[in-house]
């Protein structure tokens, strides 16, 4: 093997039947790991193959080995560290603010490749080029790019609404743009418009939601637009299409806290106006990703599928699959996911493990969400973490606890809030994310002790946490607002509104805790 600017390639000698002088190289290296030619010099002559990129160097190696000469066979190696450095500066140090765009885009591309090598370092670079660079990049960008994204929701019992962001909103100062929502009827035919205004400020960013009061009585469908004036027919951002929603369908990919977080999801959804409730669990005791990840790769029946179901007459049917004895009949995760056309389909780490960012395996995520968005039958259903909660104040049941954290709450929290921002909320197929842990911790800050909140130290108690929890799901997915929702466990009493406002909170912030 040939060690050249930190990469191994495999090479393949072959003797070559006619006497070749070596030339002086314009490269010395030398071959390990290999009989008898540890102190063999070799000429690094580059060839030309047809088909390279500018990715990539491509060698042909001509050495002798005792008394033969050698050719080595043709290989590729990536370009060395030092090149791409090279290269990247190169570009960067071209760019001023009058560069073009796209121009800059490239020197960023060439910056950021760089960075993806092993052997490369930010420090690396020259800081006067990498700062001069993007002091023009972000010029640029800013003179050029205005860039926005609008989310719409229409639910059954609420009134259509568009969550609106612009990028680089000073640049619409003084100009004009429109958000507008277009109603369509069950048959995709067009019904009419309602046009809203934008607005500008100078910050970065700027996000605003619209509220539609009105819309056709026979709306089923909504579209959204971002609209840079009326002097051009390009949008500057357009929505999905939203379907009015009549049905609430949920399957969690979980343990026993996603048994906690549905509990009483049923029961809320019918209080918002919903029909057709379906909430599904495919359980497994404390299953980790790793596990969910074996299983699925192995299609092993390791699951108990409990259905939940808003009967006709306002109570909630439940139908179970398997048991959780050891030796009782169990589901794939297979069956679960095609049970049904989810909207939503969640999933989660293991209650302890959920603070340590080792667990959280890349490839073991990337099979799984790969593995759900190509067995899922709705291929619009959502794919949705949900961030669990950290132990109670007073538990101390498991060693590991007292190893990872120190038999303390807060850092179990930081450490859930530390993982789920570096190995999800990084992610992009994730739809979004359910802060269920933030709200807990929100609620425990407004002085409600641990035992209201939790059963056992880890699981939450049957009606408040089950309930704190099951508010955060449905306030996350719908995008609905909770203030109406008339259901509580009986046990709630006065804590009803700080409850809700402490849900409001964590959807807001996920990330840290509401006082």
């Amino acid at each position: 093997a040939l060690h050249l600017a930190n990469k191994k390639v495999e090479s393949i000698a072959f003797p070559v039947t006619q006497n070749v002088a070596l030339n002086d190289p314009s490269a010395i290296v030398v071959l390990d790991n290999a009989k008898d030619v540890s102190k063999s010099t070799i000429a690094l002559l580059p060839v030309e193959i047809k088909g390279a990129s500018d990715d990539y160097v491509y060698f042909a190696y001509l050495g002798r080995i005792s008394s033969e000469t050698y050719l080595m066979a043709a290989t590729v190696t990536e370009n060395s560290s030092k090149e791409k450095i090279e290269a990247a500066e190169a570009a960067m140090s071209k760019i001023t603010v009058n560069s073009t765009i796209e121009e800059a885009k490239k020197a960023a591309e060439l910056y950021n490749r760089a960075l993806e090598d092993d052997y490369v370092k930010e420090s690396d670079f020259n800081s006067d080029i990498v700062t001069a660079f993007n002091n023009a990049y972000k010029t640029i960008r800013e003179s050029v790019e205005i860039s926005g994204k609008i989310a719409v929701k229409y639910f059954k019992g609420e009134k259509p609404s568009a969550e609106v962001e612009i990028y680089n909103p000073a640049e619409l100062a003084g100009k004009t743009y429109k958000v507008i929502l277009a109603y369509y009827d069950e048959k995709g035919n067009y019904i009419s418009s309602k046009i809203h205004d934008g607005k500008s400020t100078t910050a970065e960013k700027v996000s605003f939601t619209i509220v539609d009061e009105e819309c056709p009585e026979n709306a089923a469908k909504v579209k959204g637009f971002i609209w840079k004036g009326f002097d051009t027919l390009i949008p500057l951002a357009t929505a999905d299409e939203t379907v009015k929603k009549d049905t609430f369908k949920v399957l969690s990919i979980g343990n026993s806290y996603s048994e906690d977080a549905q509990a009483h999801l049923v029961k809320i959804a019918a209080s918002a106006g919903f029909e057709k409730v379906e909430i599904a669990n495919l359980f497994k005791g404390g299953c980790t990703l790793k596990q969910h990840y074996d299983y699925a790769q192995g299609d092993i029946e390791a699951y108990v599928y409990k259905l939940q179901e808003l009967d006709t007459d306002g109570t909630v049917k439940v139908t179970t699959v398997g048991s959780s004895d050891a030796d009782g009949e169990k589901v794939t995760m297979l069956y679960g996911i095609k049970a049904n056309d989810w909207d939503v389909i969640t999933i989660q780490q293991q209650s302890l493990n959920s603070g340590v960012k080792s667990t959280y395996v890349k490839e073991q995520i990337d099979y799984l969400v790969d593995y759900i968005n190509t067995n899922k039958t709705n291929k619009n259903a959502k794919l949705v973490w949900h961030m669990t909660w950290p132990y109670a104040t007073y538990y101390t049941g498991n060693t590991a606890y007292g190893t990872y954290f120190d038999y303390n709450q807060d850092s179990m929290y930081k450490g859930i809030v530390d993982a789920v921002q570096t190995h999800i909320a990084t992610r992009d197929d994730f739809d979004y994310i359910i802060p269920a842990g933030t709200a807990i911790q929100n609620v425990r800050a407004l002085g409600i002790d641990d035992t209201e909140l939790s059963r056992d130290g880890t699981h939450l108690s049957l009606t408040l946490g089950r309930y704190v929890a099951g508010l955060t799901w449905f306030a996350k997915i719908t995008g609905m607002s909770i203030d109406n929702i008339t259901y509580a466990p009986a046990d709630v009493g006065d804590n009803l509104d700080a409850i809700k406002t402490a849900v409001k909170n964590a959807i807001a912030k996920p990330y840290e805790v509401t006082k």
